[in-house]
């Protein structure tokens, strides 16, 4: 008996097939509750804004099957916004920053939570990839405080950029040419 258990592998989960792109309910079924709620809470933030999407994708054997966010702006550019990863053993979320937008947050009156997750952020690429593992779903709508003030700022950036375009096009002027 012990021998057809070394035989048959366990089972692999929906998150963990790469082969089968699992749905939204499939990923956040295998969450123990508490887990599945903080992603609820974090994903209800994201459903209220037309400017974000969402996707499932699959990100390699560490992330595997990740809910991922995009942020895209007015003149269609694309950023992304936020990832969850529905491990089991340690579900993730993870806010990519840029250094313009870790110097508008005020530290000091963020909780020691998140204020931790970006101070240990992982910089790469011009970007600060801060990770949290929320217990409580006070954690989770910590995170989401975060969420708006990141959303915020792409926001602003985005016009700040159309309004500088706008200006270049009607005072005749235009940007000089990349090099």
């Amino acid at each position: 008996m012990s021998t057809q258990m070394q035989n048959n592998p366990p089972a692999r989960t929906a998150w963990q097939e790469r082969w089968r792109k699992p749905t939204l309910e499939q990923l956040l079924e295998l969450l123990k509750p508490h887990q599945r709620r903080n992603f609820e809470v974090l994903m209800a933030f994201m459903d209220e804004s037309s400017r974000l999407s969402r996707h499932i994708t699959w990100f390699g054997t560490g992330w595997k099957w990740t809910i991922n966010d995009q942020y895209r702006d007015e003149q269609g550019n694309e950023a992304q916004f936020l990832y969850l990863v529905p491990n089991v053993v340690q579900p993730l979320v993870c806010l990519p920053m840029t250094a313009a937008f870790i110097e508008t947050v005020p530290l000091r009156r963020l909780s020691k939570f998140v204020r931790e997750g970006i101070r240990s952020a992982k910089c790469a690429v011009d970007l600060h990839w801060a990770t949290w593992t929320p217990g409580p779903e006070s954690e989770a709508n910590q995170l989401v405080d975060l969420l708006k003030r990141k959303l915020k700022f792409l926001e602003r950036e985005s016009d700040t950029d159309s309004a500088t375009a706008e200006k270049a096009e009607g005072d005749g002027h235009q940007p000089p040419p990349e090099k």
